[in-house]
Order: C-alpha cells, then structure tokens, then sequence
C-alpha cells in the first residue's frame, strides 16, 4: 500500500515538473472550481430545502396573492441573491468581452505583420 501512495507521488511531481508552473495554476484553478461546485450541491441538498418553505411561491400559495405582507418578504428575500447573481454575472461579462477585444487586437497586429509572397 505504501509503495503504491509513494508511486503515484512520484508520477504526480514528475508530471507537474513537465507542465510547470501553468499546470500548477490550472490544478489550483480547478480544485477551486470544484470546491465551489460541491458546496453549491450541499448548499441545494441540505441548506436549500430548509429555506424554501419560507419563499414567495410557497407563501402564495398558502395564503393566496392577497397577503401582501408575505409576498413583500419573498421578494425581498429573492432580490439580494438576484443581485449579487447579476453583479458576478456583469463582471464576467466584462472580463469575457476585454479578453475577446484583446485576443481580436493582438491577431489583427500579427495578421498585419504576415507578409503573403506568391
């Protein structure tokens, strides 16, 4: 059992050696992705399903769409996570669209430096 861990440590440091300092940055990048895709299914397991019980839709129909006080506190409550969803979303937008007016600059330069000989 033993020989086996320190066989697989071994093959591991010599693939990260081979890839450098970008396959570390990508390992990280993705445990972190991963991180957060695991606490999102706990969050919707565990945590959400307790919650709910008290949102807009359930309220509405418990009590009707009469109940403004209810329906008041439902919104409320969604109007926070709806925001900060569309602030992260936004954000990335304007990171995606800076990397593609770059990356479309940088092939225009390289594609005026090529010279065509017949």
């Amino acid at each position: 059992m033993m020989y086996a861990l320190l066989d697989a440590y071994e093959s591991l440091r010599v693939f990260l050696e081979t890839g450098g300092i970008v396959l570390l940055l990508i390992g990280i990048n993705i445990f972190g992705m991963w991180t957060l895709i695991f606490e999102r299914i706990w969050f919707f397991q565990v945590r959400y399903r307790k919650d709910k019980a008290g949102t807009l839709f359930t309220s509405m129909s418990f009590f009707g769409s009469g109940n403004t006080r209810n329906m008041a506190a439902g919104v409320s409550k969604a109007t926070i996570p709806t925001m900060a969803g569309m602030v992260g979303a936004l954000s990335g937008l304007f990171a995606i669209t800076y990397l593609k007016r770059y990356a479309q600059r940088e092939s225009e330069l390289i594609e005026d430096g090529l010279t065509t000989e017949h």
